[in-house]
Formats: C-alpha cells, sequence, structure tokens
C-alpha cells in the first residue's frame, strides 16, 4: 500500500522520516557522538531514500526480482553506507 503509485507522497515522507529517526538514533549510539555532521545528516537522508526507492522500484514491477536480490543489495548498500557515515 505505501508504495503504491496511487498513494500519496505524505505517507512514504512520513516512513522515511521515522526511518531517518532511527537511523540517527542508532548511529549517534554506535559512534558514541551526541550529534551528527552535517555531511552524516545527509548521508543517512540519502541512505533512508535510497533504501526507500529500491522497494517502490520492486513494488513498481511487480515483485519481479527475487526477494532475496532485493535483500541482498539493500543489506550491501546499507553496509557500505554505515561505513562510510561512521568515518565522518
Amino acid at each position: 500500500m505505501i508504495f503504491n503509485p496511487n498513494t500519496t507522497a505524505h505517507i512514504r515522507n512520513k516512513l522515511g522520516d521515522l526511518f531517518e529517526k532511527m537511523c540517527i538514533e542508532i548511529w549517534l549510539e554506535r559512534a558514541n557522538k551526541s550529534e551528527l555532521t552535517e555531511m552524516q545528516s545527509f548521508l543517512i537522508h540519502r541512505h533512508v531514500q535510497g533504501s526507500l526507492a529500491i522497494v517502490a522500484g520492486w513494488a513498481r514491477n511487480d515483485y519481479k526480482n527475487p526477494k532475496e536480490l532485493i535483500v541482498n543489495a539493500m543489506s550491501i548498500a546499507d553496509q557500505a553506507a554505515e561505513e562510510f557515515i561512521m568515518k565522518e
């Protein structure tokens, strides 16, 4: 329902905001920091929105790609993003 093309962007935006807040909390805790740099904030936004775009694209294509491919691609992207964000 969230990724249906007829659904308003408002729901997806709310979901993205929620995921971004969760990522920020997790990464601040892991890095033992109280705030993010501006670059880290941009990267987290890009990471979350990119992840949502992958799932939305998969849904638009009627889930033709195997679930394992999507999960693996997102896992690789997650690891790379976390490594880069934590270096900042």
